[in-house]
């Protein structure tokens, strides 16, 4: 008969790749010597075993009777996928007074086929006579799982050239397999209700699930189950595990005939981990099976079971194929899961703005002054002007880290600067006229979530908004100031370099026509200048009259123009 490793009969039962089978041959040595008329020249067995399917571990040959392990009382050899147990020959003297030395039988094979000489053949030892032989041949399937393949075995007993066959035992073989899924769910929704994305896009910073599907291992199985889990090794460049996980039942669970678990019931959690536990190393998860959960499946082998363990991710990194398999262990056999593959593509982008700070700011207005009509008035007189500063907000308002992140400001057209520039980290700032030192960064308002201490602090995160500030001078009067603020930076993944900008505007007036037009006194300057300019031409024409007049009647008189 054929046994698993209790003892118990697995004749008919199925198998997977790694199960033990064990082959049990009964050899019957009866009668004993002195109940026979002759010397016993040829005494095994040899068992044709599937060696496409099988491995054999280990034969021996132990006396039924006395339980003692005789296994180094025969020769055995493995010829082809038929394994051959012979008693060794031993010393003797043949009826003629002849001494026959014993010698291996050589090709074991040929030997089961040879015909006897009776008196110049070796003997056995006669001893082993009158006793039954049980052959213990350990075997393990090695064959990967096939659906429909049957192993089948038989043996034969030679005793004197006297063949008799045992019967054909056989054990049907079930295809077992593992499989992964991605997934994501819908507000509401459970994990084990999610949707396949298998093949398809995961948006960059956004949660997602692995779906680890156990293999359905058969029904009238041979085996208990000893040991079951997954372990995955996650692709930590692109998804970080959030160490929440959840198991849910493929198929009924029963306690002998009662009920346990409906199919799709909920078995375990990160929190409940009564029918299964975890393990996380920072690179490896593992997900097995406690030995409640084997106690609870191992009552009812005429069942099938499976169940699929899910693991909540987060997509952290963007690339045009990430890959993920995980690798199933039943019974000390590994076995892979099918591939699954996801995209995730990046949209960095950035955004600067340039406002007064005194005026607050407000898109299109107030401080942001995107356009001459907008401009900051400035103080026309000296003494009265006052520092004007100048606040720049620097935003990430894409969805990947930025590194490099730069500002610069160029004046366009006019007059002055913004001078003593300083930003907050990580932003730079490049040109001539910045200060020393930087800002220290306001509370961090990224939308990324984790550690902060973990965060890269020369890295733009998404949703972060850093300050620049500095001061307006240099402004003369009479003229306009007009200039950029643009400011760059590269995505951290791939270095793709993005861009924004923002125009500002302000302007002073002449200080004399300011004080002019706002007293009122600039018409009057006007009509004064042209009224005192026909006098003048008036006194002049009278002068010349007088300067003819006199000469024409007395010489020596001179005129005199009072001006």
């Amino acid at each position: 008969n054929e046994t698993n490793t209790k003892g118990n009969d697995i004749d008919g039962k199925v198998v997977v790749q790694g199960d033990k089978i064990i082959y049990n041959l009964t050899m019957d040595a009866t009668p004993s010597r002195k109940d026979l008329a002759y010397d016993v020249h040829k005494l095994g067995m040899f068992d044709d075993y599937d060696e496409n399917a099988l491995e054999v571990l280990s034969t021996k040959v132990i006396n039924s009777q006395t339980g003692e392990d005789v296994t180094d009382k025969f020769e055995i050899q493995d010829v082809d996928g038929k394994l051959y147990v012979v008693a060794k020959a031993v010393d003797s003297t043949n009826v003629n007074g002849i001494d026959i030395k014993a010698a291996p039988w050589g090709n074991l094979e040929e030997f089961w086929n040879k015909s006897i000489n009776p008196v110049d053949d070796p003997i056995i030892d006669q001893s082993l006579m009158g006793n039954i032989y049980r052959i213990v041949m350990t075997t393990k399937v090695k064959m990967a799982d096939t659906d429909g393949y049957v192993i089948k075995n038989q043996a034969w007993q030679n005793t004197e050239n006297m063949i008799k066959a045992t019967e054909i035992v056989s054990n049907p073989m079930k295809k077992i397999n593992p499989s992964k899924d991605v997934t994501v769910t819908k507000e509401g929704e459970t994990v084990n209700n999610g949707e396949s994305v298998n093949n398809g896009e995961i948006a960059l910073n956004s949660a997602f699930n692995y779906e680890l599907k156990s293999s359905t291992i058969p029904a009238n199985r041979a085996y208990e189950t000893s040991s079951w889990g997954i372990r995955d090794d996650f692709d930590l460049t692109h998804d970080q595990y959030t160490e929440s996980w959840a198991v849910y039942a493929n198929t009924d669970i029963y306690d002998g005939q009662t009920l346990k678990f409906k199919k799709g019931d909920l078995l375990a959690t990160d929190k409940d981990t009564t029918l299964f536990e975890s393990t996380w190393d920072g690179k490896q998860f593992t997900v097995k099976g406690t030995q409640a959960f084997f106690n609870l499946i191992n009552t009812r082998l005429d069942l099938e079971q499976s169940w699929t363990a899910y693991t909540q991710m987060l997509r952290i990194a963007p690339n045009d194929g990430i890959k993920n398999t995980f690798t199933e262990f039943y019974n000390d056999v590994d076995r892979p899961s099918n591939e699954v593959v996801t995209k995730t593509p990046e949209n960095p982008a950035i955004d600067v703005e340039k406002w007064d700070t005194a005026s607050g700011w407000e898109q299109g207005a107030k401080g942001d002054r995107d356009t001459a009509d907008d401009a900051l008035e400035l103080p026309a007189k000296d003494e009265d002007q006052k520092d004007t500063e100048i606040t720049f907000t620097v935003k990430n308002t894409g969805d990947v880290p930025l590194k490099n992140v730069t500002l610069a400001d160029e004046l366009v057209d006019g007059t002055g600067a913004v001078e003593g520039i300083q930003c907050e980290a990580p932003v730079k700032y490049s040109g001539e006229h910045g200060g020393e030192g930087i800002l220290t960064p306001a509370a961090d308002n990224a939308q990324s979530e984790g550690d902060a201490a973990k965060l890269n602090p020369e890295w733009l995160y998404p949703g972060q908004t850093r300050t620049c500030k500095g001061t307006l001078k240099g402004v003369l009067p009479g003229t306009q100031h007009f200039d950029t603020a643009k400011v760059t930076g590269e995505s951290v993944f791939t270095g793709k370099k993005v861009d924004d900008s923002d125009d500002w505007h302000s302007s002073r007036a002449n200080p004399i026509l300011s004080t002019l037009a706002k007293t009122g006194a600039f018409g009057g300057l006007i009509l004064g200048s042209v009224a005192l300019a026909l006098a003048g031409m008036g006194t002049s024409l009278m002068a010349r009259k007088r300067r003819r007049f006199a000469k024409t009647t007395n010489d020596t008189v001179e005129a005199t123009i009072s001006e």
